[in-house]
């Protein structure tokens, strides 16, 4: 067998979203996870974000399990920019360990969830930009029956 590294770019609208080869998986987990900043405003914001998209993320996963066979345990980096109105923008796929279809979900996660806060006062403050990055780690775990 050959293996061929490939990449997919799923298109919507004017975006494009590059969606890399697969990559060893090292770490185990579950859930939506964010790297925090070390400024504990901020991370208060983004675990409020991360929640959000996890709500969104785990409807994704009712319809994907029911959709495919393909589903296997691993993670999908994500960077992400939010803008202060709680806008997703610059979805960038980092590493993904899982399927084409799997990463599609995450992808398609971050541009359906629309219910994130704007930037609270204190953290526009902290931020001191009008944009702000954040890496978000999706993991998905295999349960057997």
């Amino acid at each position: 067998m050959v293996a061929i590294a490939s990449s997919l770019v799923l298109t919507a609208g004017c975006e494009s979203v590059e969606i890399p080869p697969l990559s060893p998986d090292s770490s185990p987990g579950h859930g939506p996870g964010f790297e925090p900043s070390g400024n504990s405003t901020i991370d208060a914001y983004d675990l409020i974000v991360c929640d959000r998209i996890e709500r969104k993320w785990h409807d994704m996963l009712d319809a994907l399990s029911s959709l495919s066979r393909d589903y296997t345990s691993g993670k999908v980096k994500v960077k992400l920019r939010i803008l202060p109105d709680g806008r997703i923008t610059n979805i960038k796929i980092v590493e993904r360990t899982v399927s084409y279809r799997q990463t599609a979900a995450c992808v398609e996660t971050m541009k359906t969830a629309r219910d994130i806060p704007p930037w609270p006062a204190e953290v526009r403050k902290f931020i001191g930009r009008d944009y702000h990055d954040l890496t978000v780690t999706f993991y998905y775990q295999l349960h057997h029956r």
